[in-house]
């Protein structure tokens, strides 16, 4: 099975031109993990880092639970390099999202155009309390600073 971070980059004026965002990605043997990438910061020359955050699906429901992780970026905000030197990929937080509060309980991030900082909603494991008038748990919206 591919990986699911098994993304590729292409430029917009040579689009036979492509290569992996991450290279050397191994099978992925785990339960499949979703992720949602933003590239707000690009520059002229395509090498600004992109972002990205992950979750898993069947992240446990029950507050304060461990979240399902099998491999490296799972539940996570990370960024990766785009400059085609390297796939060097840095790790800056946790998403604990169980994505099963509605659309915006799941990590939708965006990184800022200057990439300094990375914004993600999460239901924060349950852990935020009810919302009010609902039998589901609330989520807000948390700001990573990435350096």
């Amino acid at each position: 099975m591919i990986h699911p971070l098994n993304v590729w980059m292409r430029p917009l004026d040579h689009l036979e031109n492509y290569t992996p965002i991450i290279s050397g990605l191994e099978p992925y043997k785990g339960t499949w993990f979703e992720s949602h990438f933003s590239w707000n910061n690009v520059g002229v020359d395509d090498s600004a880092p992109v972002c990205f955050s992950t979750y898993q699906p069947a992240n446990p429901d029950t507050p304060g639970a461990p979240l399902l992780v099998t491999g490296p970026w799972e539940n996570e905000i990370d960024c990766a390099e785009t400059d085609g030197k390297a796939s060097k990929v840095w790790r800056f937080a946790h998403t604990y999202s169980t994505a099963r509060n509605g659309f915006w309980s799941s990590p939708r991030g965006n990184v800022s155009q200057d990439g300094r900082f990375f914004m993600f909603t999460s239901d924060w494991e349950d852990q935020l309390g009810k919302a009010p008038n609902s039998d589901k748990y609330r989520t807000d919206v948390f700001i990573v600073e990435l350096k």
